[in-house]
């Protein structure tokens, strides 16, 4: 089974034991990764071990030092590697030009800005990574199939349904 990576880049201990806990459940089949600045996660990212996870989602917050995180969001959606990740940004406080700059350039499937719930992070994170396997065109059919317990069911027996139905009329 290919491997599935979710890098959450931060340098606040208080978010990062945040996530740690919210991301536990999806940990069961993703590599969840924790990276407290750029140089870690670029190591996390394009390091040249070909068994390294394909990265399914970047969660990036505005703690950062040395590089604003719409700057590391643009780098993401460039590089052939990590581009066709989910990549949400986490911002304490609205900041419009770098929201604009992650929107525009970026790629952003998603911003969470000041204080959110529990629940709408788990379910957004749910919906984003069910829709990065169910459309990955390199994942098996049976590799999709292994991630059924942390994606959004409703979607995923649907897949399941539509899968089961190709394979009937094709024999």
């Amino acid at each position: 089974m290919t491997s599935q990576r979710i890098l959450a880049i931060t340098q606040d201990a208080a978010l990062r034991e945040r996530l740690n806990r919210l991301l536990e459940e999806f940990a069961k089949r993703f590599d969840v990764t924790f990276a407290e600045n750029r140089p870690e996660a670029e190591q996390a990212l394009f390091s040249e071990n070909p068994d390294d996870p394909a990265l399914a989602l970047a969660l990036v917050d505005d703690t950062l030092p040395d590089v604003d995180e719409a700057s590391f969001l643009v780098r993401l959606h460039r590089e052939p590697r990590t581009r066709w990740a989910y990549k949400v940004l986490i911002l304490k406080d609205p900041d419009v030009d770098i929201l604009l700059k992650a929107v525009n350039h970026g790629g952003l499937d998603f911003c969470f800005s000041g204080e959110w719930e529990d629940s709408v992070f788990v379910e957004t994170v749910r919906g984003l990574l069910t829709e990065y396997i169910l459309d990955h065109r390199t994942l098996s059919t049976d590799d999709k199939m292994s991630y059924g317990e942390v994606l959004e069911s409703e979607r995923f027996l649907h897949f399941v349904h539509s899968s089961a139905l190709t394979s009937w009329s094709n024999r």
